[in-house]
Protein backbone atom coordinates (compact mmCIF):
# COMPACT_ATOMS: atom_id res chain seq x y z
CA UNK A 1 0.00 0.00 0.00
CA UNK A 2 1.57 3.05 -0.55
CA UNK A 3 0.74 5.89 1.85
CA UNK A 4 1.53 9.04 0.08
CA UNK A 5 -1.64 10.53 1.35
CA UNK A 6 -1.25 9.48 4.68
CA UNK A 7 2.49 11.13 4.54
CA UNK A 8 1.00 14.49 3.86
CA UNK A 9 -0.84 14.53 6.61
CA UNK A 10 1.55 13.99 9.34
CA UNK A 11 4.38 15.96 7.20
CA UNK A 12 3.02 18.70 8.53
CA UNK A 13 4.95 18.16 11.42
CA UNK A 14 8.30 18.51 9.90
CA UNK A 15 7.30 21.49 8.41
CA UNK A 16 10.38 23.26 10.08
CA UNK A 17 12.60 24.42 7.27
CA UNK A 18 15.74 23.63 8.80
CA UNK A 19 15.22 20.58 10.24
CA UNK A 20 18.09 18.33 10.17
CA UNK A 21 18.19 15.27 8.63
CA UNK A 22 18.67 13.38 11.49
CA UNK A 23 15.77 14.53 13.22
CA UNK A 24 13.59 13.85 10.55
CA UNK A 25 14.46 9.97 10.54
CA UNK A 26 13.62 10.69 14.26
CA UNK A 27 10.37 12.59 14.08
CA UNK A 28 9.46 9.72 10.59
CA UNK A 29 10.16 7.08 12.89
CA UNK A 30 7.62 8.29 15.56
CA UNK A 31 5.06 9.02 13.24
CA UNK A 32 5.88 5.44 10.89
CA UNK A 33 5.68 3.44 14.46
CA UNK A 34 2.12 5.07 14.94
CA UNK A 35 0.99 4.50 11.65
CA UNK A 36 2.15 0.56 12.06
CA UNK A 37 0.39 0.21 15.48
CA UNK A 38 -3.09 1.41 13.69
CA UNK A 39 -2.53 -0.78 11.01
CA UNK A 40 -1.85 -3.78 13.30
CA UNK A 41 -4.48 -3.03 15.51
CA UNK A 42 -7.15 -3.05 12.21
CA UNK A 43 -5.33 -6.04 11.19
CA UNK A 44 -6.53 -7.66 14.62
CA UNK A 45 -9.81 -7.13 14.02
CA UNK A 46 -10.21 -4.31 16.41
CA UNK A 47 -12.89 -1.94 15.57
CA UNK A 48 -12.18 2.29 14.71
CA UNK A 49 -13.12 3.47 18.40
CA UNK A 50 -10.92 1.03 19.94
CA UNK A 51 -7.83 1.92 17.58
CA UNK A 52 -8.16 5.87 18.26
CA UNK A 53 -8.15 5.18 21.86
CA UNK A 54 -5.11 2.19 21.95
CA UNK A 55 -3.30 4.57 19.64
CA UNK A 56 -3.90 7.97 22.04
CA UNK A 57 -3.37 5.82 25.47
CA UNK A 58 0.14 4.69 23.81
CA UNK A 59 1.34 8.17 23.12
CA UNK A 60 4.57 8.76 25.38
CA UNK A 61 6.23 12.26 26.14
CA UNK A 62 8.30 11.54 23.03
CA UNK A 63 5.42 11.59 20.81
CA UNK A 64 2.44 13.32 22.22
CA UNK A 65 2.91 16.25 20.06
CA UNK A 66 1.15 13.72 17.20
CA UNK A 67 -2.08 13.64 19.52
CA UNK A 68 -3.57 15.85 17.09
CA UNK A 69 -3.01 13.48 14.36
CA UNK A 70 -3.91 10.46 15.60
CA UNK A 71 -7.86 10.62 14.86
CA UNK A 72 -6.74 11.72 10.95
CA UNK A 73 -4.52 8.29 11.27
CA UNK A 74 -6.71 5.78 12.47
CA UNK A 75 -9.38 7.50 9.91
CA UNK A 76 -6.73 6.70 7.05
CA UNK A 77 -5.99 3.60 7.57
CA UNK A 78 -9.65 2.32 8.46
CA UNK A 79 -10.91 3.57 4.99
CA UNK A 80 -8.33 1.77 3.36
CA UNK A 81 -9.24 -1.69 1.73
CA UNK A 82 -7.74 -3.68 4.09
CA UNK A 83 -6.29 -6.58 1.82
CA UNK A 84 -4.42 -3.67 0.35
CA UNK A 85 -2.78 -3.02 4.17
CA UNK A 86 0.91 -4.68 3.67
CA UNK A 87 3.11 -6.48 6.41
CA UNK A 88 4.90 -3.56 6.56
CA UNK A 89 3.21 -0.12 6.58
CA UNK A 90 5.86 1.34 8.69
CA UNK A 91 8.38 0.68 6.44
CA UNK A 92 6.31 2.19 3.78
CA UNK A 93 5.26 5.41 5.48
CA UNK A 94 8.77 5.35 7.04
CA UNK A 95 9.96 6.05 3.16
CA UNK A 96 6.90 8.23 2.27
CA UNK A 97 7.81 10.98 5.06
CA UNK A 98 11.40 10.50 4.32
CA UNK A 99 10.87 11.39 0.91
CA UNK A 100 8.85 14.77 1.43
CA UNK A 101 9.91 17.83 1.90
Amino acid sequence: MKITLAAALCASFLAAPAMAQSDKATECGIQADLFQLVADLRRDGKRKGRALRTTRAALTDTNRKYEAAVEPMVEYIYAVDKAQLGDDVRTQYLEQCMAAQ
